[in-house]
């Protein structure tokens, strides 16, 4: 989708959210939000357990290629840590760091 109006950048940290995913499914989704209204666009930076290493990869389907291409500032930073095998915490502080807004529900509402 390409219409992005009425949205801003946002993530949803799995692992921490109050109905969050184990420890087996790492992952923190970001896109383009509507607050209350869903997405015009996401992916997932998901971690995987290669044995000697937990590895991020960054999954995101067709029709969120248009909000990536929003997000160059996020890529740059990424480019600068690669090959360093970030931990969701990093992750997390890149996002905030290029202005995202941290909408995981911590507390069940």
């Amino acid at each position: 989708m390409k219409d992005h109006v009425n949205c801003i950048r946002g993530f949803h940290w799995s692992t921490k959210a109050w109905n969050g995913k184990s420890v087996f499914d790492r992952s923190i989704s970001f896109g383009m939000y509507q607050p209350g209204d869903g997405t015009s666009g996401e992916m997932t930076m998901v971690w995987h357990d290669l044995g000697r290493k937990i590895v991020p990869k960054l999954e995101c389907f067709d029709d969120g290629w248009n909000a990536l291409s929003l997000f160059d500032d996020l890529i740059k930073k990424l480019g600068e840590h690669d090959d360093e095998n970030i931990t969701e915490d990093q992750f997390v502080s890149i996002l905030l760091e290029c202005g995202f807004t941290d909408m995981t529900a911590y507390k069940q509402e």
